[in-house]
């Protein structure tokens, strides 16, 4: 994702993402995870903007996402409901066997070299006498359905009392794949699924009259499956396979292959005969902040705690397998007829695995900010006539090793700025 375009500096393409005000950007996961239910405003900024705002986290830029509130006085209740049907944008028309074997013929006499296939044997392709011996097979047809199907549920609360105001959120989200006949064995399924699970509240609690707490908490549960992991690169495999190589199953019912396209080629045994992997993450967001209102002690004075923490963590299981493949050789021909010669067989037939590991975990205790701000306290400078009204920011990083940041801005009537460094 880029805000800036490739005119990054270092090469980091890396932007900044900001979720209610605290910086939430590892693999942009909560960028990811965030539904659009939930979203009240997103702004993006760029250059100048970013920068003055975030300084140099800032300079490949900002996007900077405000969630839902509730209101005071009120009580919403919201549900939706979406489902889809998704079909492939694009299907290649691959060529069919005789095509093929008529094309790899003409390729070699053109080079000087002998034909692959006979006249029998192209016969046989195009009238399909032989399916077992000289196949024709849609792999991509056979592989692939034309149409899924996805939903998406989203149920949302929203209101609040004279001093209490929440916005709860649960999303669930449900897409499956294109895999066909994905649910041929007994016990699971080899399509590739995608669900996952959001639920977010935000509360804002009015302690007393000048003492305010917020907090927000996002927690996600997705799981994905895909078939096994013999599975990888198919959609090349499926370019690269003739429709003329071998059948999908042979006559003693393995799955089809030979010397020269192993099993690991055929995309129908790759998607069934597989089993599967499973995948599965979980997220929690959450951050507080305190606020308290101290004009009673300096009028416009106020100050702030904030604090969040994130902990992502990531899970793969493999319960793939292994499968035996082979086929029938033809020698020649004799009286039309085809004269097998034997038959091809490799590859293992094994059970499921059972493996399963963290695969990777992500936590963050993001930061502690302690705010005191002044809109109106009057001082002196150079003069006793000349009052200026300072504007005053004293904050506190506290990432491990601690460090503390003080700084003091004078904000003078006449628009000129004079900012004075304090060293803790």
């Amino acid at each position: 994702m880029y805000v800036r375009g490739r005119q990054t500096l270092n090469g980091n393409d890396g932007i900044l993402v900001v979720i209610d005000g605290l910086e939430r950007d590892y693999g942009y996961q909560a960028l990811n995870y965030i539904s659009p239910e939930e979203v009240e405003s997103v702004t993006v900024l760029r250059d100048a903007a970013a920068v003055a705002l975030y300084g140099y986290k800032g300079v490949n830029g900002v996007i900077n996402i405000v969630t839902k509130r509730g209101k005071y006085n009120s009580r919403e209740i919201s549900f939706s409901y979406d489902h889809a049907f998704n079909r492939q944008a694009r299907k290649p028309e691959l060529a069919d066997a005789y095509t093929y074997g008529s094309a790899l013929n003409e390729a070699l006499m053109n080079d000087g070299r002998a034909v692959r296939y006979s006249q029998e044997e192209l016969e046989a392709f195009r009238s399909g006498k032989y399916p077992y011996l000289y196949p024709n097979v849609d792999w991509w047809g056979e592989t692939f359905r034309d149409v899924s199907a996805s939903d998406i549920a989203t149920l949302t609360f929203r209101g609040g009392s004279t001093r209490m105001r929440y916005f709860t959120m649960l999303n669930l989200q449900n897409d499956n794949g294109f895999i066909d006949q994905a649910n041929t064995n007994d016990g699971y399924s080899t399509q590739e699924k995608y669900s996952r699970g959001n639920f977010r509240t935000n509360l804002d609690i009015d302690l007393t009259g000048t003492t305010k707490l917020q907090t927000n908490i996002m927690g996600v549960l997705n799981e994905f499956s895909r078939p096994g992991l013999g599975s990888d690169n198919l959609i090349p495999k499926l370019y690269i396979l003739p429709s003329a190589a071998f059948p999908i199953k042979n006559e003693e019912g393995l799955w089809g292959g030979n010397a020269t396209w192993d099993g690991y080629f055929n995309s129908v045994a790759l998607t069934r005969g597989c089993a599967y992997t499973k995948g599965h993450t979980r997220a929690l967001y959450a951050d507080m902040s305190l606020r308290q209102d101290l004009s009673s002690i300096l009028k416009g004075l106020g100050g702030s705690v904030r604090m969040g923490y994130d902990n992502i963590a990531s899970y793969w299981g493999d319960h793939s397998k292994s499968f035996a493949y082979g086929s029938s050789t033809v020698s020649g021909w004799n009286g039309g007829e085809p004269i097998i010669s034997g038959t091809f067989t490799g590859g293992e037939e094994t059970g499921l695995k059972g493996d399963s590991k963290l695969d990777w975990q992500y936590r963050s205790f993001t930061s502690i900010s302690i705010w005191i701000t002044s809109a109106a306290l009057t001082t002196t400078l150079c003069t006793p006539c000349c009052s200026i009204p300072i504007s005053m920011i004293i904050r506190t990083v506290s990432i491990l090793p601690i460090t503390i940041k003080m700084q003091v801005y004078m904000v003078i009537t006449d628009t000129k700025t004079v900012t004075l460094p304090i060293s803790p």
